[in-house]
């Protein structure tokens, strides 16, 4: 079956919390530009940020972009997290409010992925697929500070801008995907 990804033989595995986390997001990398439904890519990504961001917070201390956004904006960390996982926190709890709704906005899960591969950072190179995030997410919110540190090509950095930037979600989704088609990785 094409995506599943289980040892040849099927048997159990051994993996690292960072392990796991680095999967989920890759797979909620995927799922955002194959057009799943962007509540499970959230609750995906949700549950790899949080691995993600819990071991960067107790590894090192006061050095996660977590920890720089609680500084910057002044807010204590159950204020912050409270903020951050508000979504993924309604998706997955329904003990405190079983007949609660939420005003989703999809935007979320794109910053969530964008935090999770910020932070990913500390535990060694990202993944392709990270890295192909990271430089679509920084097109579409036309970052060009943190583009021009990457040291790509600045035309294909602008062509890529103006295509992503301002544009609704969806669309700029959909041209990632066709994006993301056309690259062959290594890994895959």
């Amino acid at each position: 079956m094409a995506g599943v990804e289980l040892p040849p033989n099927g048997d159990e595995f051994r993996l690292s919390k960072i392990d796991a986390a680095r999967r989920q997001l890759d797979a909620s990398i995927r799922m955002l530009f194959n057009g799943e439904d962007i509540l499970a890519v959230h609750t995906v990504a949700a549950a790899a940020g949080t691995i993600i961001k819990d071991i960067a917070l107790a590894k090192f201390p006061g050095q996660s972009w977590h920890a720089g956004a609680m500084q910057v904006n002044k807010l204590d960390a159950k204020t912050y997290f409270n903020i951050m996982n508000a979504a993924a926190n309604f998706l997955k709890h329904a003990n405190q409010d079983p007949e609660g709704a939420w005003h989703f906005s999809p935007t979320e899960t794109e910053t969530t992925i964008f935090w999770a591969v910020l932070e990913i950072n500390h535990f060694g190179p990202k993944s392709e697929l990270q890295d192909f995030y990271e430089l679509w997410w920084l097109a579409s919110h036309r970052d060009k500070d943190a583009l021009k540190e990457m040291n790509l090509d600045a035309d294909d950095l602008l062509a890529a801008s103006e295509a992503l930037c301002g544009r609704p979600l969806r669309e700029r989704i959909l041209t990632g995907h066709k994006w993301l088609r056309d690259i062959k990785f290594r890994s895959a």
